[in-house]
């Protein structure tokens, strides 16, 4: 099945997601950080793959502001799918922030806004206070009843 490049990173964003909120007690941000490069990655490889012959390469990367010489000399690339991913051909004009504005949520973003709002919403209170039946300790020993009174 081929998917346009909304449709695959809906897909993958609801994958990330979940697997995000199984693991994010733990503290991973650098492991997140080295997803996240590797899936923007993979991101762009699969869209160079889609540019399947040098004319619609060329017409993309054209489309992307690149110039004609550097456009021409780039579509007609001898690297692999994976290395042209990783290589400034790629990188310059599949961004992250042009990966970003196609919808994906880097997990380092997601693992950020996490620890910013527990950070703030820890509460701790008394829930319940303890009342001794006769009021205080018998001879220095704990009562044997007491009453619990809610607040």
């Amino acid at each position: 099945i081929t998917l346009n490049t909304p449709q695959r990173i809906e897909r993958l964003n609801s994958v990330l997601q979940g697997w995000f909120h199984y693991f994010k007690i733990a503290d991973c941000q650098s492991h997140l950080g080295a997803i996240d490069k590797w899936t923007r990655a993979r991101l762009r490889m699969c869209e160079w793959k889609l540019w399947k012959r040098v004319r619609t390469r060329y017409k993309r990367l054209k489309s992307f502001g690149i110039q004609h010489s550097q456009a021409l000399e780039w579509a007609n690339t001898r690297k692999g799918h994976w290395r042209t991913a990783h290589s400034p051909i790629l990188c310059r004009t599949l961004s992250n922030k042009w990966i970003k504005q196609q919808g994906y949520v880097p997990l380092s973003e997601l693992y950020k806004r996490y620890k910013e709002r527990s950070q703030w919403t820890a509460e701790y209170r008394t829930v319940r206070s303890v009342v001794w039946e006769d009021g205080c300790l018998n001879n220095g020993q704990p009562p044997t009843r007491f009453i619990s009174k809610k607040l």
